[in-house]
């Protein structure tokens, strides 16, 4: 009993000294953040639009220091995630952020560390830097994809495409990216399409023979040439609407020295060696430009380029980009010219190492021979086509992908985009 009523006194003197007056908080009212919380008053493109994962923005505003460390910019999808952008510098009213590579309409946040807040959103637009176009349907049991394409200038593109692995027909894919049948039940799957002819509204093919065709058929309307063992795998119009034609020739137990070929309209043929096997050739400003690799007599994947001369023959060829010198061991595979001389590169991996990676899978390189990628880690790859649309617009074809060695099933089908290359094409 007295220990009871001495617990029942200690436990009222507890309570009385908790009701004894003011003590020590946590909380301070007085207290102040170390930083401000960030203001932001408005989003600032560099121009019409911002490619995502490619362009700077610009964000003004108030109370954002001048260390880019205690900066975080995050750009957030509304449905409840953000990416982090990557700050390039800061001043107390400006930051300069690299978009992320996440299209879409997103809305930007600020926060600085030791701020208690973070801004109010503030919405912008991040443009895709390539879309995928048509209406090539790649699911099992189908698996469409383009096998050759070509531009006509209009923003649409005539397509050689693979069915399952078979000829599914060339169809010209509309700007909206609707097929209209150009030869719709061609036998043929065609190595390269190309516009051309007095009039350019004629389209020619080729399929590792030695002849060309005019669509839709699968008779050679040109000269055919004179060798089974040359294989013309390129083709490209001139100025003029000639046609120009490279590939291989030859075989180890029956050697002949490959060539590049210019039929011209009154159906006869130019000829000139060039060793080596084309994967891609352009004409543009009194050249003949050429991505080809050699063997002999050294290794080589370059783009030369070669003189027209006034007979139609080619003069000496010289190196215009060295694929190795920046991507060791890779080979260029396609080549689209800018009206500016910009000549795009694609690269592909050795066809001995189809899964290798590509660091860059376009090149862009400036008339002096100077290259940077086009959207380093941005772009799908590898690359094995690159086509005019219209204006700045330009087609890729994103070669088939094999499934990992030693593992059974389906290469991964080729697939065509557009992308805003930001350069005024030529055909």
């Amino acid at each position: 009993m007295r220990l009871a009523l001495s617990l029942l006194l200690l436990s009222a003197v507890a309570l009385a000294a908790c009701d004894a007056g003011p003590g020590s908080s946590l909380y301070d009212p007085d207290r102040q953040s170390p930083a401000s919380d960030p203001v932001v008053s408005a989003v600032v493109l560099d121009g019409p639009v911002a490619l995502a994962g490619i362009d700077a923005l610009t964000i003004e505003g108030e109370n954002f220091g001048d260390d880019p460390s205690r900066v975080l910019v995050y750009f957030e999808d509304g449905l409840g995630s953000a990416v982090r952008a990557e700050v390039l510098e800061v001043t107390p009213t400006r930051i300069r952020v690299k978009a992320p590579n996440d299209p879409g309409d997103r809305t930007v946040r600020v926060n600085i560390v030791g701020a208690e807040n973070y801004s109010d959103p503030v919405p912008v637009t991040l443009t895709p830097a390539f879309v995928p176009f048509g209406d090539l349907d790649p699911s099992p049991g189908v698996r469409e994809s383009p096998a050759a394409v070509v531009g006509d200038g209009t923003g649409a593109v005539y397509v050689s495409i693979s069915r399952n692995g078979s000829a599914g027909g060339v169809y010209r894919l509309t700007p909206e990216g609707v097929r209209e049948p150009v030869d719709p039940t061609s036998p043929v799957l065609w190595n390269d399409l190309t516009v051309g002819g007095p009039e350019f509204d004629r389209v020619f093919a080729t399929q590792n023979v030695q002849a060309i065709f005019q669509l839709p058929g699968v008779v050679p309307v040109m000269p055919v040439l004179p060798s089974p063992l040359i294989r013309l795998s390129a083709i490209t119009p001139d100025a003029e609407g000639r046609i120009w034609a490279g590939g291989s020739a030859g075989t180890a137990a029956n050697p002949l020295t490959a060539q590049l070929h210019r039929f011209n309209l009154d159906g006869s043929v130019v000829s000139t060696d060039f060793p080596g096997t084309v994967s891609d050739i352009r004409v543009f400003d009194g050249y003949v430009y050429v991505a080809a690799t050699r063997t002999t007599p050294v290794d080589e994947a370059k783009v030369w380029r070669l003189p027209i001369q006034a007979d139609g023959t080619l003069g000496p060829e010289e190196v215009f980009y060295d694929v190795r010198a920046d991507q060791p061991g890779r080979r260029p595979s396609a080549l689209a010219i800018a009206a500016d001389g910009t000549v795009f590169v694609g690269i592909a991996p050795p066809t001995t190492e189809p899964r290798a990676e590509v660091t860059y899978p376009v090149m862009q390189v400036a008339p002096d021979g100077s290259a940077e990628p086009l959207y380093p880690g941005v772009l799908p790859s590898p690359v094995s086509a690159l086509t005019w649309g219209s204006g700045s617009e330009l087609f890729l074809v994103r070669s088939p992908i094999p499934p990992p060695a030693g593992e059974a099933g389906e290469p991964e089908p080729a697939a065509l985009y557009l992308v805003q290359a930001r350069k005024e094409g030529s055909l």
